[in-house]
């Protein structure tokens, strides 16, 4: 793998876990609490 393809892989985990954290959040939170 070059360096390029491990930024990338990376990068798509990261936004991968914060769209499940964000997901997980809302799903706790009332729905018409603020941010």
């Amino acid at each position: 793998m070059s360096t390029g393809d491990i930024i990338g892989l990376t990068g798509a985990l990261i936004l991968f876990g914060a769209f499940l954290y964000f997901g997980y959040r809302m799903a706790k939170t009332p729905k018409h609490s603020h941010k």
